[in-house]
């Protein structure tokens, strides 16, 4: 899902199987609801099982693949021996680029939890 772009719907068939087979056989035969399949897909840190659905998922790492790997790839066509940030200003080391989607993960983690917990009250 890192390397072919929108392949979404070919992971529907797996995530079909996750939410209709590999939930009941851990959860002793109960079926989850949509609520409860996404709150399963939040890491374990906020209190998901980390189970991802990755038919939701699989665009937006696609798309933090191309950008951490994007400044080895001009290095790659400049035929450079090392990423170098300083003769370069115009690459982004991968090391802040990973950071950044750390970061905007947690984000969007914390507002999917803040969104589920106001639909069950």
């Amino acid at each position: 899902m890192r390397t072919i772009p929108s392949i979404s719907d070919l992971f529907k068939k797996l995530d079909e199987v996750i939410l209709t087979e590999f939930i009941p056989a851990i959860t002793n035969g109960a079926q989850c609801n949509e609520l409860e399949r996404s709150l399963m897909s939040l890491p374990t840190k906020l209190g998901g099982l980390g189970i991802p659905i990755f038919s939701e998922i699989s665009n937006l790492e696609y798309q933090n693949s191309v950008k951490i790997t994007s400044t080895l790839k001009k290095c790659i066509i400049n035929q450079e021996r090392q990423i170098s940030t300083t003769i370069h200003p115009e690459y982004e080391s991968p090391y802040i680029i990973r950071k950044k989607i750390k970061n905007d993960k947690q984000k969007m983690y914390q507002e999917n939890m803040a969104y589920y917990h106001s639909r069950q009250r």
